[in-house]
């Protein structure tokens, strides 16, 4: 039996995957993430996407700021 690595099922997604899911571009992603829009998880030097932030976006959902969270300091920066 073959694992599956659907990207639907992760918590967390690489900036091309969350384009692939919005049908967008990995470059729109990117800028989305240092424009502030976009929030991401800090996993060593990975910036990771939330799946559930880009449901969200699926959803019509608007993102007012960004909230980012660095597992390496346990700390947080809350929405702008």
């Amino acid at each position: 039996m073959q694992a599956t690595t659907d990207a639907a099922s992760k918590p967390f997604l690489t900036q091309k995957q969350a384009a692939q899911r919005l049908g967008i571009c990995a470059d729109t992603v990117s800028e989305g993430i240092k424009a502030g829009r976009i929030p991401t998880v800090t996993i060593g030097l990975r910036k990771l996407i939330p799946a559930q932030v880009v449901d969200r976006l699926l959803a019509g959902e608007p993102m007012q700021g960004a909230e980012h969270d660095d597992a390496a300091t346990g700390g947080s920066r809350g929405i702008v």
